[in-house]
């Protein structure tokens, strides 16, 4: 998935997973629905906001606003791609 998007709405559960590896896709904001094992890479995201439940993980930039929920088990960690 690439291109410029200014509002996504993601929901994901059961170990699924989404935008895993490099690409150019670039969001001013997206609300998360993460439960389950989900795995959200979220690296060239301006703002998160929304919620993180039983093991999910989102990967953002360290310059993006965080204003997601994690309870126990759930984490979101700030993660740089290296670019070749």
């Amino acid at each position: 998935m690439a291109g410029d998007v200014k509002r996504l709405y993601l929901t994901l559960s059961s170990t699924s997973s989404f935008n895993t590896g490099e690409v150019n896709l670039q969001i001013d904001l997206v609300i998360l629905d993460l439960s389950m094992g989900a795995k959200a890479e979220l690296c060239q995201v301006k703002k998160v906001s929304g919620h993180l439940r039983f093991g999910a993980i989102a990967l953002i930039d360290a310059h993006t606003i965080n204003e997601a929920d994690a309870t126990s088990g759930d984490s979101i960690h700030n993660y740089r791609y290296r670019r070749n």
